[in-house]
């Protein structure tokens, strides 16, 4: 037997998940980099923190609103391949009666 590929799709590798603390820690000095584009050197933890500038809480919104895009994008190509199915059926069960 075949094995059954699975779909290709661009969204499922953005598989909604808690960020790691990596990846909060790069997206807080990223957000902080936007913010501040004079700064040449790397932030210390106490500036991404949230009394100083917020950066891991603003990591943290962009990561998950990121995700819900994806999620967005991703319920739009299932509702058009679900208008596209009903559409074959129709025009099948016409073709059978």
């Amino acid at each position: 037997m075949a094995k059954k590929e699975k779909p290709n799709h661009e969204f499922e590798r953005w598989i909604p998940h808690l960020p790691s603390a990596t990846e909060l820690r790069m997206m807080a000095i990223q957000i902080f980099y936007e913010e501040n584009p004079h700064c040449t050197t790397n932030p210390e933890e106490y500036e991404l923190r949230a009394p100083e500038g917020q950066y891991y809480q603003k990591a943290r919104k962009r990561i998950m609103m990121g995700y819900v895009e994806v999620l967005e994008y991703a319920l739009k190509a299932y509702r058009e391949e679900i208008d596209r199915i009903v559409e074959i059926l129709s025009e099948i069960e016409t073709v059978v009666q």
